[in-house]
This record gives structure tokens, C-alpha cells and sequence, in this order.
């Protein structure tokens, strides 16, 4: 299971419906901003998904 950090700033003057912000996979270091709830969903689901299929370090094996 990922953890993660989510930083959601508002904007002078805005009304709050605009949902930006910054978030960090505590595993990694990872840092993504968004600018929407669909660029912060896809971070965590997606990204979150495609980090795990991604080989890393030295000897990782390769799918063939």
C-alpha cells in the first residue's frame, strides 16, 4: 500500500470549486501538482499502478 501527501492550496479570489494542489508518494519522493480532481485521481490510481509494473535498481528482470 502507497502513502501519500496531499497539499490543496486556494487561490485568492477563488471560490474554491478549482481543486490544485500538490502531491508526494511518501515511498519514492514522487512529486506530481495538479490542477483538477481528474489530474489528482489519475496520480494516485493510475500512477500509483503503473510505478508498481515499472522494474527498478540493479538485476531487475525483464518480461519478455
Amino acid at each position: 500500500m502507497d502513502s501519500y501527501v496531499v497539499h490543496i492550496f486556494r487561490r485568492p479570489g477563488d471560490s474554491g470549486e478549482n481543486l490544485v494542489g500538490l502531491v508526494e508518494c511518501i515511498g519514492n519522493g514522487e512529486r506530481q501538482a495538479f490542477q483538477s480532481e481528474a489530474q489528482l485521481v489519475e496520480f494516485l490510481l493510475i500512477g500509483s499502478a503503473a510505478r508498481k509494473r515499472k522494474p527498478t535498481g540493479r538485476g531487475a528482470s525483464k518480461k519478455i
